[in-house]
């Protein structure tokens, strides 16, 4: 090593040395910069958007690095699911007639009662809720939580509010007319 007029001169050999130990240090921070990216983003960010994030942090990181990161890390992005309809209901079951008629004014408790189903998406998973409401007070009435949307599911959400609300026989139940239903044990 040769040192003149201020400048240091380095040999080949020791600037490829150089490189080659820098180059571990910059993949093992970048590493730690894409696994903080994904935690953040609580795993929706792929491999387009970790290296936009790590641009705008200053690296220079393509696409396709971030893809390598993200695999040499495990950490794979959630994908969106596809949206699936309801199953269809037996052809060959009667639907109840719509005496309903969207007319939601209600003079009187236990007089109406709607049900439904929604679906809600958790860290652990897809899960599915069947909710009874009264008409007249607007509240929820009876409810049931399960990881699946077989007739069992509604069947507790009626339970529920039949044990709470003990009405008469005069109670207008109005729903969809979905399989879990329409189907002969709820019915």
């Amino acid at each position: 090593m040769k040192i003149c007029c201020d400048v240091l001169v380095v040999s080949r050999s020791g600037y490829y040395k150089f490189l080659s130990e820098k180059g571990p240090k910059l993949n093992n921070l970048l590493l730690t910069e894409t696994k903080a990216l994904h935690v953040k983003s609580r795993g929706s960010y792929g491999s387009r958007r970790i290296a936009k994030a790590l641009q705008a942090k200053g690296y220079q990181v393509g696409r396709f690095q971030a893809r390598s990161l993200m695999r040499s890390a495990g950490l794979e992005c959630k994908q969106r699911r596809k949206y699936r309809k309801n199953p269809r209901v037996d052809p060959n079951l009667k639907a109840a007639d719509n005496i309903l008629n969207r007319q939601f004014a209600v003079s009187e408790p236990n007089k109406v009662w709607v049900c439904d189903i929604t679906y809600l998406q958790t860290q652990e998973g897809w899960l599915y809720l069947a909710a009874v409401l009264d008409l007249y007070s607007r509240r929820v009435i009876g409810w049931s939580l399960a990881e699946h949307m077989r007739e069992e599911l509604t069947i507790d959400a009626l339970s529920m509010a039949l044990g709470r609300r003990r009405p008469g026989k005069t109670v207008l139940h109005h729903s969809d007319r979905g399989s879990q239903y329409s189907s002969e044990g709820y019915r």
